[in-house]
């Protein structure tokens, strides 16, 4: 099940929109509003069930397979931490965490915090970075990148097919594209992404990219997928000194392409397991 950090959703409507494809109807998604404050003061107010209340009205005039909730906190990060920890419904915790990604380095690095928090909780993060100009582009192209390491791989690999498989994408083709320094290295690399579409059972054109001296990786992935409609790449769980460069880092990877899906996959299982 996903736990999607919306806000009131009508207000990111490129959130709700990546939830209804990836849970295709068969998992559960939670749209959740942190509302920091006063907690005494808050629930005393109503606040807390406003938001909830409007939450649900949205839900039920967009017609929606989804809950609604809020939670009351003293901050975004200390109430993040109480709704990844203890949010379930019917008995089933959520094993993902959905989220608009920060455009600016203190909003990300903060936001990394709450990665490094929900790996903790044993959950999986995806990142949204919504291209406000090019949008959704033409529903045509999703790139997944994978490094050749960890276990990103099949779940952006999952998370692409979720996404092609919507009515929104008909006749979308998914790209799994790995960069190597090696040149020698390409048919073993190549035979090793085959490999893992067969074990993932997604349907999907694998291409071995080999770095040129002196080229960054960046300037490759902005080359291959800048016309690409969403492209997916994997997230670390950095520490906090880390956090500030890794912010940066992954601002001026995105900011050249469409949306994208950044990925820390906690196991490389299912996200949307319903039983």
């Amino acid at each position: 099940s996903i736990l999607v950090f919306t806000g009131q959703p009508h207000n990111r409507e490129h959130l709700v929109e990546m939830a209804e494809w990836l849970s295709t109807g068969k998992g559960i998604v939670t749209f959740v509003q942190l509302v920091p404050g006063n907690t005494e003061q808050l629930m005393k107010s109503g606040a807390v069930d406003q938001a909830k209340e409007e939450i649900e009205q949205y839900i039920k005039e967009r017609g929606l397979q989804a809950f609604g909730t809020s939670v009351a906190a003293d901050s975004f990060v200390s109430g993040a931490d109480v709704i990844m920890q203890s949010h379930g419904v019917g008995g089933l915790s959520s094993n993902a965490i959905l989220m608009g990604m920060g455009g600016s380095v203190d909003g990300l690095t903060v936001q990394m915090h709450k990665v490094r928090r929900a790996a903790l909780f044993g959950k999986s993060v995806m990142m949204l970075r919504y291209h406000q100009e090019r949008g959704w582009g033409s529903r045509a192209t999703i790139d997944v990148w994978w490094g050749g390491m960890g276990s990103n791989a099949p779940l952006m690999l999952l998370l692409a097919h979720l996404v092609q498989i919507h009515p929104d994408w008909s006749g979308a083709t998914i790209r799994l594209l790995q960069i190597i320094n090696d040149e020698s290295l390409s048919e073993a690399s190549l035979a090793e992404l085959n490999r893992l579409l067969e074990e993932v059972r997604v349907d999907a054109e694998p291409k071995v990219l080999v770095r040129k001296d002196g080229e960054k990786v960046g300037d490759i992935i902005r080359r291959e997928s800048t016309p690409t409609d969403l492209t997916l790449l994997g997230l670390q769980a950095v520490e906090e000194d880390e956090a500030e460069n890794y912010a940066r880092s992954l601002i001026e990877l995105t900011q050249d392409v469409g949306s994208s899906l950044i990925v820390h996959s906690l196991t490389g299982g299912e996200i949307l397991q319903t039983s």
